[in-house]
């Protein structure tokens, strides 16, 4: 196993002198690197690993500190919260003994050895198996093997699970087909002859009848964003509730999870939205987060909570009138909420009199079933994308009590055959 400059004797040394490292300083810090006498390579490569350790804490927090890192491999790698949950579901699951095919630098290694998982990290790329190696070091349950994924089938006891990412992206261009991934998706199911339990992180708009019919779905969201769907089988599954699909949300402290009870097969088309009622617009709209609308989960989820549709085409929901907002905090953490101040035709001249009155100085455009741009919108709107100065500020707050709100939104959409905008408050 080749090891990397950033392993180097030299490439260390530097980096425990960095001490309170600030990006300011890189050009500085290079230069006086140089002058003492160090090769330009191992200087080049300490800097790159700096500057890939400040990127990567927005997935893992402080401890990215102490990891190392490609620049494939952070792009690829899940945050720490998606590797937790994931370590989480082996556990309870009762898997002890996991496999992580094509480990990257091993940041899903990393996870199930901090949850107590014996841990076998496959990686072919020998540089890159010795970063996993450094990033696993403290935990000697866990075994880098240098060599190709498909080797697992040797190992001996084989693990009880196995966990794969297949790379969907080569030379920067997008591999759409499952069968174009790097291992093929069909390939990676065909490993359940080593074990009946696989966890198989996907893209979330894979269509499902790429799915096994006898597999769960997982639809993955974090602070709003749909980050991954993951195919769970065997014992996996089962620990879902079977076959099927549902949505979980986290949070850096809870996991809510919904589902269809009438969905056993990932499959199935969706339980369609009209068993849901439409409504119209009254105090409050409400965008759900994608992955319930992704994972076909978002009927069932209006009928628990009383929701109705604003459009059978759209997924915004309304409240009926006199209903007050759920307190359940499940449902916050899975909705992103706006109260309704004025409803008007879509019309930017409008529009942009409006805006100046209630004094907005942000404004959030969402755009849903008609053909508008958001940033050509904001530019009618006079508002640029730019925050106003103190004197605009000063302005604003002479105009009344409209003033008062500084945050705003306009939800543009279009409902029955109507084009309407929506001024808001967006709710927490």
């Amino acid at each position: 196993m080749s090891e990397p400059v950033i392993l180097s004797p030299a490439a260390q040394e530097l980096l425990g002198q960095l001490g309170d490292f600030s990006p300011e300083n890189t050009l500085q810090i290079a230069q006086k690197w140089r002058s003492a006498g160090y090769e330009a390579e191992v200087v080049a490569s300490v800097m790159t690993q700096v500057e890939l350790r400040r990127k990567a804490q927005a997935k893992f927090g402080p401890q990215a500190q102490n990891l190392y890192f490609t620049i494939d491999g952070l792009e690829q790698a899940s945050r720490s919260l998606i590797a937790n949950w994931h370590a989480q579901q082996w556990r309870q699951a009762g898997i002890t003994h996991v496999a992580d095919l094509g480990c990257g630098v091993g940041t899903e290694s990393l996870a199930n050895a901090q949850h107590g998982l014996k841990v076998e990290a496959f990686e072919i790329d020998p540089e890159t198996a010795a970063l996993t190696k450094a990033n696993l070091a403290p935990y000697p349950e866990a075994t880098v093997h240098n060599t190709d994924l498909f080797e697992v089938a040797k190992l001996v006891p084989r693990p009880q699970g196995l966990f794969a990412d297949p790379a969907r992206r080569t030379n920067g261009k997008r591999l759409i087909h499952p069968d174009q991934w790097l291992p093929p998706l069909p390939q990676l199911l065909s490993l359940r002859e080593v074990s009946p339990n696989l966890m198989i992180k996907v893209a979330p708009g894979l269509a499902r009848e790429h799915f096994p019919a006898d597999s769960h779905v997982a639809y993955l969201s974090v602070a709003g964003s749909l980050v991954e769907a993951c195919i769970l089988t065997g014992k996996l599954a089962e620990l879902q509730g079977g076959p099927g699909r549902s949505a979980v949300i986290l949070t850096s402290d809870h996991t809510y999870r919904f589902m269809d009870s009438d969905c056993r097969n990932p499959q199935a088309e969706p339980v369609h939205l009209d068993r849901v009622h439409q409504a119209a617009p009254g105090d409050y709209l409400f965008e759900p987060d994608p992955a319930l609308v992704r994972s076909g989960t978002l009927a069932s989820f209006c009928e628990d909570y009383g929701l109705s549709l604003l459009d059978e085409h759209l997924a915004y929901l309304v409240l009926p009138a006199g209903q007050e907002i759920p307190s359940d905090p499940a449902f916050k953490a899975s909705i992103q909420g706006f109260k309704v101040l004025e409803v008007q035709a879509l019309k930017p001249k409008a529009l942009k009199q409006r805006v100046t009155a209630l004094g907005w100085d942000q404004v959030d455009i969402l755009v849903r079933g008609v053909q508008v741009v958001p940033e050509q919108l904001r530019t009618q709107l006079g508002l640029g994308g730019k925050k106003k100065g103190k004197a605009a500020k000063r302005k604003t707050a002479q105009r009344g009590h409209e003033s008062a709100h500084q945050h705003g939104a306009i939800i543009c959409a279009r409902v029955g055959e109507d084009h309407l905008a929506f001024l808001c408050e967006p709710l927490g």
